[in-house]
């Protein structure tokens, strides 16, 4: 009569089965995660440059009911029953701060705008819209962008 030789698993053989497939799942567990945080931080980009970009709307919006609402300083921003209007404080809204910063224009000899000196220009502001949020409760990102507004336009 012929008898079977069953081969049972040894510690050895379980160790290395173990050790392989924690070889291959940890760099793939690594990759799945970076890009679940590539996407957060994308989502939050993008919703960040949304709030800069309406901001900046939102001074021509401003811009055309009155310039001379358009003064030097730094502010939030209101949606009203009328539309868009200054408020002294930084808008707050979803864990985005905007501010809009309103500068006045100089201008050189030539008539270029000049970042330095030169001649005040009553017809031109600069307008900043800054976005600010934290991300992942560690890091704080901001986005900027940067408009001049003409009375004329």
């Amino acid at each position: 009569m012929k008898t079977r030789n069953l081969k049972a698993f040894s510690i050895i053989e379980l160790l290395i089965a173990m050790t392989a497939f924690l070889l291959i799942a940890i760099p793939i567990r690594a990759v799945v995660n970076l890009g679940y945080r590539n996407i957060s931080y994308d989502n939050s980009y993008m919703k960040a440059v949304f709030y800069a970009e309406e901001g900046l709307e939102a001074a021509r919006f401003i811009r055309a009911a009155s310039w001379g609402n358009l003064e030097a300083g730094t502010y939030g921003i209101n949606l009203a029953n009328d539309g868009w209007e200054l408020m002294d404080d930084p808008q707050i809204a979803n864990g985005y701060t905007r501010t809009l910063v309103f500068s006045d224009v100089f201008r050189d000899a030539s008539g270029n705008i000049s970042d330095t000196s030169g001649t005040a220009d009553p017809n031109t502001k600069k307008v900043e819209s800054k976005v600010s949020w934290t991300w992942l409760s560690l890091q704080n990102k901001e986005v900027s962008f940067v408009v001049y507004l003409t009375n004329g336009n």
